[in-house]
């Protein structure tokens, strides 16, 4: 005869699942989101209100691998 194994949810040793991990980091990220900004809610542009967004490049001029970058 087979014995079903014990259930081992809600076990404080237990590891918390990943999307419980990944719900953290968003919500570390909204936390941090005002010290890490570049500029502020308020700011605004007034210049730039046609201009379309630019173009990321990850290779320069002679081909090398690069931080992600945009050309002025």
């Amino acid at each position: 005869m087979r014995f079903p194994l014990p259930s081992t949810r809600g076990c404080a040793n237990e590891p918390a699942p990943p999307p419980f991990l990944l719900l953290f980091l968003v919500f570390l990220g909204v936390a941090a989101a005002p010290v890490v900004a570049p500029n502020s809610p308020a700011t605004a542009f007034n210049t730039l209100l046609n201009a379309p967004p630019p173009r990321v490049y990850l290779r320069d001029t002679a081909g090398a691998w690069r931080a992600p970058f945009i050309y002025p």
